[in-house]
This record gives C-alpha cells, sequence and structure tokens, in this order.
C-alpha cells in the first residue's frame, strides 16, 4: 500500500487569505512578533517607555543601510515617541515602509488593523 501526503498549503488562493499587520507572519525578528513596537519617549532622560496599540502614527523612517528596520514616530498625549519595528525581512520591510507612509495620522490601533494580505 502506498500513502499519499496531501497538503493544502498552496491550494488556497491567495486571496481569500487575510494578514492583519499586527499578526503578519513575516513582522518577526528572529522568530520574536515585532508589533507593537516599544515606544521610547523622544526627549526625556531616563527614557520613558510605553507599550501598546496607542498614540497616532506621524512618520515612517525607512533607511537603506538598515533595510530590516523601520522607526515610526508616534505621538502620544501630546508627546513624541519613536518605535522601531524588525523585520528578518527586507524587502518586507521596504513594502510596509511604503503602506504605512499611506496611513500617516492614523492610529496605532488602526495601523495594527491594516490588511496585508497583498504581501503574502
Amino acid at each position: 500500500m502506498q500513502l499519499r501526503h496531501h497538503s493544502l498549503i498552496g491550494r488556497w488562493p491567495r486571496h481569500n487569505l487575510s494578514a492583519k499587520l499586527r499578526d503578519h507572519p513575516l513582522l518577526k525578528h528572529r522568530g520574536v512578533r515585532a508589533w507593537p513596537p516599544v515606544w521610547v519617549k523622544c526627549s526625556s532622560v531616563p527614557a520613558e517607555k510605553l507599550t501598546g496599540e496607542i498614540g497616532i502614527l506621524r512618520h515612517v523612517y525607512f533607511y537603506s543601510q538598515l533595510p530590516t528596520r523601520l522607526f515610526l514616530l508616534n505621538e502620544i498625549d501630546g508627546g513624541n515617541y519613536i518605535g522601531t519595528l524588525l523585520c528578518d525581512n527586507a524587502a518586507f520591510c521596504l513594502e510596509l515602509s511604503k503602506h504605512l507612509r499611506q496611513h500617516i495620522a492614523t492610529s496605532i490601533k488602526d495601523i495594527g488593523d491594516l490588511d496585508l494580505s497583498h504581501t503574502l
């Protein structure tokens, strides 16, 4: 008797898949989820840190010298905070930077809800 392995992977059309930013399989660094980033206040010593899907996205920084990192400027209660997203996949990181730039002035919670299934 010959056994056959049947896999469903690759059988589903990609347009039926959904991937919110917060759950995206490529938004990881060394196997650890990168969302949401830790938010560090830009002008405080010692550094004030916040966590969670809080604030409003104000700017996205991508540097080709650091292709697996995105720096997000976030406004929380009138203060500026920076968060770093680390991705193992440089191409995904670049694509994500372009996508996020279209959502400046959007709440971080709504950013987490963005559908990125087109990047799968």
